[in-house]
């Protein structure tokens, strides 16, 4: 009798292994929209608690905060508000390394 796979543990790798993707996307975002290289790269998208967030060193804070909402003197670069709103590629990619963890029988 084949044993039945654990889904919660298939969704938890595929969601960590989709994190590498989403993490590239943000950054080509933040790029994308203006933001130097740096900071751009010291983004960092992570699941952990079931649930995906992203991150950076506490060294570009204030660097991302001004970048992503603006300042007094300069307009807002919504890198990070316009990838959360994108998350189709992110999704699909997802489920089909869920797919692939299930037909492998790996999990």
């Amino acid at each position: 009798m084949k044993n039945k796979p654990n889904y919660t543990k298939v969704l938890s790798q595929a969601a960590k292994e989709t994190t590498k993707v989403m993490t590239a996307q943000l950054r080509a975002e933040a790029i994308a929209s203006g933001w130097d290289a740096e900071t751009a790269n010291a983004l960092r998208v992570k699941f952990s608690n079931n649930k995906f967030t992203i991150s950076s060193p506490a060294k570009y804070d204030s660097a991302i905060k001004d970048l992503e909402y603006g300042t007094s003197s300069t307009q807002p670069s919504p890198a990070i508000r316009r990838f959360s709103n994108r998350t189709d590629a992110a999704e699909s990619h997802m489920l089909k390394v869920a797919s692939a963890l299930l037909k492998g029988g790996k999990i």
